[in-house]
């Protein structure tokens, strides 16, 4: 272990060593820790979402930006190893994607490796843990939102679905010591690290989460969204079907006309 797979979190998470071509927004998270970033951040995916104020760009960006905080933790339960995702060693990037525009996230080639043992890995990943979350994350998102006037749980709640979708889809075909690991680590960060860490009064990953039905298979289960990225409030948004504000009626009617829509396709 402790050789990442840059391959695999640049095709699973969005995380890249290189630059992406034709990036129409590009900064650091260090720069976007800065009023100025953050607001040059929400006024241009703003505009591309048609958002009616700033709250939702910067909701809405938070899921993108889960994918770094999920390929994190990936990283840490898979290799033992985690990027330098320093803030000045991460770059935002939104560039198009055949007729959209994505988030990607360019990061540092440099590494932070366990060491052996069992008691000095506890160490080392409460060391890695608070350096991301209180020196890379926190201040990033009590800077935007400050800038967005959004309460910043409701940036924090972004991140939550992404994780247990990570754990639900990369875990399966692992060996049964990844897959405890990743468990234990997961754990970790949402029972043990301190809410300090965050800068809140309680740890943002320790929500009840509830199953409900999958859209595409009623065999299947998928977390129900801890908070809503406030896409429904853009002028082509709706209520995504997982958004905790959505009725299970309005639920109940998505899954049967989606699945009519797919057999008729079929």
């Amino acid at each position: 272990m402790s050789q990442i797979d840059f391959n695999q979190l640049e095709k699973n998470f969005r995380i890249s060593l290189d630059s992406q071509e034709g990036a129409i927004f590009s900064l650091s998270v260090a720069d976007l820790t800065v009023e100025g970033g953050a607001l040059q951040l929400i006024e241009t995916y703003g505009r591309i979402i048609k958002a009616p104020d700033t709250a939702t760009p910067a909701a809405a960006f938070c899921g993108w930006f889960a994918f770094l905080v999920a390929g994190f933790q990936y990283a840490l339960s898979t290799w033992d190893a985690v990027p330098d995702m320093a803030p000045g060693n991460v770059t935002v990037q939104l560039h198009p994607v055949g007729d959209y525009d994505w988030f990607s996230f360019q990061i540092h080639p440099s590494t932070k490796a366990a060491p052996g043992g069992a008691g000095e890995r506890a160490a080392w990943q409460q060391q890695v843990l608070r350096e991301f979350y209180a020196d890379t994350v926190r201040p990033f998102f009590a800077c935007l939102a400050k800038v967005a006037k959004i309460n910043v749980n409701q940036l924090w709640g972004q991140l939550t679905p992404k994780l247990l979708w990570s754990m639900d889809a990369f875990y399966q075909d692992v060996d049964e010591a990844t897959k405890q690991r990743a468990a234990d680590d997961y754990q970790y960060l949402k029972d043990e690290l301190s809410p300090d860490v965050f800068g809140m009064k309680r740890n943002p990953f320790r929500v009840k989460t509830r199953k409900i039905e999958s859209l595409v298979d009623p065999d299947q289960q998928v977390c129900l969204n801890t908070a809503c990225c406030l896409l429904y409030r853009t002028a082509d948004g709706d209520y995504c079907y997982a958004c905790p504000r959505l009725k299970e009626e309005e639920r109940e009617i998505r899954r049967k006309n989606y699945r009519a829509a797919v057999g008729q396709a079929t």
